[in-house]
């Protein structure tokens, strides 16, 4: 029996790749700094509270697994410039103490990593990119069995509105209470969505696969622009809510960098995609059923932030 750890595991894509694992029958420690909201209805699962800046509680948890998938950090675009030093300490030090584990304890453990395919001049990018050539450099010197993979614009069920603002669940949130859905700049650039299933399917298999140690990407995306999410967002909620566009926000710079690395499916066994049209419908399917009320306390938070 394969023994995984997901650091993480309580948010977005963590929660997604422990039910991935729980379908294919693995046992899941979910070491986190947040308790869930509600226990995984699987006994396959078990929960620690535990911060990835902890080297100590790191070195405990990876003694006895064969896969970790280090999906814990903090996010943000703008949010991140007044919260530099939490973000280099936990997404920066905290990969390079999972790193240091596996060096020193199970040099046979599997390694996954995510990175972010954008060169944005913000802090997330920056230790995005340290964490990505950090791994490399580990696997390179120490022969560490790793897997790195730059995920594009995630979506799907379950994506949280606040605290960090986030286009898809924003402009839900938006159009469901009929407030004006805010893009930055003028909306022509090019985003490639990836629901999130499919996103902890391609994760999950690529660690049962042989890949090279650089990075890969998804191809099996939908390459539209903000202004096309905008609108499909518009036509699945039915809404007349109006689109406007503000100036960019701090640490988005217009137009998007898309980088040619591999396709990961060139190494994989894919034979999942879910459309855009179906993905937007399961994420209207559940955003609608969060209350007017808590749509808007949550749409307030993202706002004042922005200020």
């Amino acid at each position: 029996m394969v023994k995984c750890l997901v650091t993480g595991g309580t948010g977005f894509v963590g929660g997604a790749v422990i039910d991935q694992l729980v379908l294919q029958g693995f046992e899941v420690t979910n070491f986190d700094i947040c308790k869930p909201c509600q226990q995984h209805t699987s006994s396959r699962v078990r929960y620690i509270v535990g911060d990835v800046r902890d080297e100590g509680a790191i070195l405990e948890e990876i003694r006895s697994v064969d896969w970790v998938f280090h999906l814990a950090g903090v996010l943000g675009t703008h949010e991140l410039f007044d919260r530099a030093r939490l973000a280099i300490d936990t997404n920066i030090v905290g990969t390079l103490n999972v790193l240091e584990a596996i060096k020193r304890y199970n040099r046979n453990t599997r390694l996954f990593i995510p990175a972010k395919p954008n060169e944005w001049n913000n802090v997330y990018s920056v230790t995005s990119a340290a964490v990505e050539k950090l791994t490399l450099s580990y696997a390179e010197t120490y022969g560490l069995d790793t897997r790195i993979l730059r995920l594009w614009n995630l979506y799907g069920p379950g994506q949280s509105i606040s605290p960090v603002r986030k286009m898809v669940p924003t402009f839900f949130a938006q159009a469901i209470i009929g407030n004006p859905i805010e893009i930055f700049g003028d909306g022509d650039e090019e985003v490639r969505l990836i629901y999130i299933e499919d996103a902890a399917k391609t994760i999950l298999s690529t660690m049962f696969s042989n890949l090279p140690k650089t990075p890969l990407e998804i191809s099996a995306s939908t390459k539209l622009t903000v202004s096309d999410v905008a609108k499909k967002i518009l036509s699945v909620t039915k809404s007349n809510a109006a689109i406007e566009n503000i100036k960019m926000r701090r640490g988005e710079q217009s137009g998007m960098y898309f980088s040619s690395l591999p396709a990961v499916e060139g190494f994989i066994n894919n034979n999942f995609y879910t459309s855009i049209n179906e993905g937007i419908e399961k994420s209207y399917e559940w955003y609608s059923n969060i209350s007017f009320n808590e749509l808007k306390i949550e749409l307030k938070k993202i706002s004042m932030d922005l200020k």
